[in-house]
């Protein structure tokens, strides 16, 4: 079994993990696993979205970083021709 912790939360908030978990058919501690990773997803593409918009604010940065997708888009040798970022 692996190390637990206690995490004291607000009633509110217990219950709302209990439905969860009884609406998913797991329990309360892998509800918060899954809450805690999509939080952490949401906020690396969150940031992700901030550089690409800085990036795509600078005209020569912008040139340079397709024209490396491109350099390594043909090793790809998966027969498609179109980019689905464009």
């Amino acid at each position: 079994m692996s190390a637990t912790a206690t995490v004291r939360v607000h009633p509110q908030t217990r219950d709302a993990l209990r439905r969860l978990a009884a609406a998913h058919a797991t329990t309360i501690p892998e509800v918060l696993r899954e809450v805690v990773q999509r939080a952490e997803d949401d906020e690396l593409l969150g940031g992700m979205e901030g550089d690409f918009a800085r990036l795509a604010s600078d005209p020569e940065q912008a040139a340079s970083y397709q024209a490396e997708v491109a350099a390594w888009d043909v090793t790809l040798l998966d027969g498609l021709d179109n980019d689905p970022w464009e």
